[in-house]
């Protein structure tokens, strides 16, 4: 992770001074994000993560803190808030916001089970059916509506090419009956944390949630927990579609379009990591970093529909 902000235990000890949080014991920082500098923090024997955020206004992470309490009171479990001892969910650290949140024990597996692939669904299915706050955005960070970012680059444009011809289709199936929901946009591995008895995931880093369609979200955790190199395993796929249906049941047009919003899904986080390593975060040995994912979308592209379907026995889902 790129760390912007250096704190001292006397900076740390001043910013939980808001939180009536004392007896620091212990600090150090923690792996994630480029957008963040994260901290784990012992103090009084209770682990915290401490965030500073270098890139979010002060409006960007009040809502992202107000859809974690709002996750919460819908007991959907995931980070849980550290309030202010006025009450205030964010505080501010030099003219950057800060959130303080519950650490969450557990471990991330890279290789998920069976198991661990239908909880993880089923989660996502309990967090589709939460009703979405007003305030949720209605696009994707990083989805087709920002495409257009690569039209003012002319050498990006072989790029730009590529992502709307995958795009196209999954367009042929967005309508008015292709369900939304909020979703979180980002499953991947390393925002799941299971827990250490095994029975039990907490999806984490809710940063790129948005009120958008429910194929995306699970096209993305397809991407994110059932590829394998540049391939997908349709194994671990059927799993993860078997915990989630514990909970909603997908359309006939959601199990049509599963597959094109796979692609779409892989080739928008493509996207992210063109824009944010070659112009938002330079970085030279990450510049083609996003080539594995587009290798990895024209794989998925060309699987047969039948194969695909039967992930989810398709033929019999569609009567």
């Amino acid at each position: 992770m790129a760390q912007y902000t250096m704190l001292s235990v006397g900076d740390i000890e001043n910013i939980f001074l808001e939180y009536d949080i004392k007896n620091i014991s212990w600090f150090d920082i923690l792996s994630g994000g480029s957008e963040n500098t994260n901290f784990l923090v012992i103090a009084s024997k209770k682990k915290y993560v401490l965030t500073i955020c270098e890139n979010k206004s002060e409006d960007d992470l009040r809502k992202l803190a107000l859809l974690l309490d709002h996750l919460k009171i819908n007991n959907f479990r995931t980070s849980r808030i550290v309030c202010t001892s006025r009450n205030n969910l964010t505080s501010n650290w030099k003219n950057k916001p800060v959130m303080v949140k519950e650490f969450i024990e557990g471990k991330i597996i890279e290789n998920m089970s069976a198991h661990q692939l239908k909880m993880t669904g089923k989660e996502m299915g309990l967090l589709h059916k939460i009703k979405p706050p007003h305030y949720m955005p209605e696009i994707m960070s990083f989805g087709k509506e920002q495409f257009s970012f690569l039209t003012h680059h002319p050498d990006d444009m072989v790029f730009y090419t590529w992502l709307n011809e995958i795009l196209r289709d999954a367009e042929t199936f967005i309508s008015i009956e292709l369900p939304k929901s909020i979703i979180h946009g980002d499953v991947f591995c390393d925002n799941v944390i299971v827990d250490s008895d095994d029975n039990a995931v907490v999806i984490m880093d809710f940063e790129e949630a948005a009120y958008y369609y429910r194929v995306f979200d699970l096209g993305m955790a397809i991407t994110g927990l059932c590829a394998e190199g540049k391939t997908i395993n349709l194994d671990k796929t059927k799993y993860l579609i078997e915990g989630y249906e514990q909970e909603i049941r997908l359309l006939p047009l959601e199990y049509k379009a599963l597959q094109a919003f796979t692609v779409y899904a892989t080739g928008a986080m493509a996207f992210w990591r063109y824009k944010n390593f070659r112009y938002l975060h330079p970085d030279p040995k990450k510049s083609d970093h996003y080539l594995g994912l587009k290798d990895l979308a024209d794989y998925i592209r060309k699987i047969p529909a039948s194969d695909f379907s039967q992930c989810f026995n398709i033929s019999s889902n569609l009567k």
